[in-house]
């Protein structure tokens, strides 16, 4: 991922665990988003941009610009909070 990151290729936020988003509640979506955040952003020094739900549940990824709420439309990929950040 390092080398992914340091080539200029963007990284997306994909959850955690990749778990069917339709099939748990918003506090687990939310979970599986943050973690899979900070972990890139410990790791890699950034924060994602996009958000695609496993699953092929969007077919496109979708820009990250406010929190997930717990909505429907949140569970099917509004946008998370974080912006990219290369350190």
């Amino acid at each position: 991922m390092k080398r992914v990151v340091r080539e200029g290729h963007e990284i997306g936020n994909h959850t955690y665990t990749h778990p069917d988003i339709s099939e748990i509640s918003s506090r687990q979506l939310d979970f599986e988003v943050k973690v899979t955040e900070r972990l890139y952003a410990s790791k890699l020094g950034i924060q994602p941009l996009y958000f695609r739900p496993p699953y092929d549940i969007d077919r496109s990824p979708i820009p990250t610009t406010r929190p997930l709420r717990s909505s429907t439309s949140s569970r099917m990929g509004t946008p998370s909070s974080k912006q990219a950040r290369h350190q």
